[in-house]
């Protein structure tokens, strides 16, 4: 039976004197069951806020919704010592670039502008954007990894490492994964948790203090992803956007933006109801996104559901379904008797 993998993705930054050091990482959790690896997340999740007095409002956090709660680090170890035991093998992935004789910038777009850059604008607006499918390409060539896996949401230019990857069937992606997918938010949460026990130990992005942030026990690969590797990481064309809808995971809870009404995405992620749509998503192993007129009608499916508060979102609904669009369409007031 395969396994199960959720990958997240960070930008790291540590401040210099003179320069600061700049770099991606990212962490895959992997797990033999996925259905009772939820089962242990949500009691995890869920005890550890209720010692510190906070009653959980919603069955999966990512790293910022916990830290907004006031949680400390204490939060973090706590969850990282419960929840390894339930956790199979971790992937650690991480990129900086050295300059060289031979390389201190970036040529990027070789199949049209042939653009120069440097390595810190490189990660900032190419690399860290799309990191999740750098990670599965390490998975795929470093590892040989075939069971499912689960990339949180990303966007960029197809690379050669997307060509190497793309035709695979095994892995997916999650709008929002790391709001709706107990892997994806353990990664974010442990993400955070690295992180943070790597500057307080004043450890180095390296082989040996990565592994001292982690158990001596723990199965744990790491996978340095730099120079040698530019060739397959650079965007080719600043007109290939990788098609990521083409491996969206499915169920997804598509809300409906009113153009005429006054509530924006912020009022509706505050709102109670907002939090079911999480509990849904996870429930059902799917994600939700906001619905984008440009773009999710090639998306939406018959496994979807596509939810509207007000006569415009409904009115949206029915003239897709009489253009033969299939979905479940929901009323923002039908989510609490779901």
């Amino acid at each position: 039976m395969a396994n199960f993998l959720g990958v997240d993705c960070k930008r790291f930054i540590r401040k210099g004197l003179v320069n600061d050091f700049h770099a991606v990482i990212g962490i895959g959790i992997e797990v033999k069951s996925y259905d009772y690896f939820k089962e242990k997340y949500v009691s995890i999740i869920s005890d550890l806020l209720r010692k510190r007095g906070i009653t959980p409002d919603r069955a999966v956090y990512k790293s910022y919704d916990l830290q907004r709660l006031g949680l400390t680090h204490d939060f973090y170890q706590d969850f990282y010592r419960a929840i390894l035991t339930h956790i199979d093998k971790i992937y650690f992935f991480y990129s900086y670039f050295k300059n060289t004789s031979t390389t201190s910038e970036v040529r990027i777009f070789p199949f049209t502008t042939k653009k120069r850059t440097t390595f810190i604008d490189f990660i900032s607006n190419h690399l860290e954007p799309s990191y999740p499918h750098i990670c599965m390409w390490g998975l795929h060539k470093d590892f040989g990894y075939s069971g499912n896996v689960f990339l949180d949401n990303f966007n960029g230019k197809v690379t050669n490492a997307w060509r190497a990857i793309e035709h695979l069937q095994s892995f997916f992606v999650m709008p929002n994964g790391d709001k709706s997918n107990a892997l994806i938010s353990t990664s974010d949460i442990l993400i955070h948790y690295f992180d943070t026990e790597l500057r307080q130990n004043s450890g180095l992005l390296n082989p040996e203090d990565i592994k001292n942030v982690f158990d001596d026990d723990l199965k744990l690969e790491i996978s340095f992803i730099s120079n040698a590797c530019l060739y397959n990481i650079i965007p080719l064309s600043e007109a290939l956007k990788i098609p990521i809808h083409q491996k969206f995971s499915h169920p997804i809870f598509f809300i409906f933006k009113e153009k005429t009404s006054s509530i924006n995405e912020k009022t509706i992620e505050n709102s109670p109801m907002f939090k079911k749509i999480i509990d849904l998503s996870f429930k059902n192993n799917g994600s939700f996104k906001f619905f984008d007129t440009d773009f999710d009608f090639n998306v939406i499916s018959d496994k979807d559901y596509f939810i509207h508060f007000g006569e415009e979102g409904k009115k949206t609904a029915q003239n897709l379904k009489n253009l033969g669009y299939s979905f479940k369409p929901l009323d923002f007031a039908e989510l609490s008797s779901l």
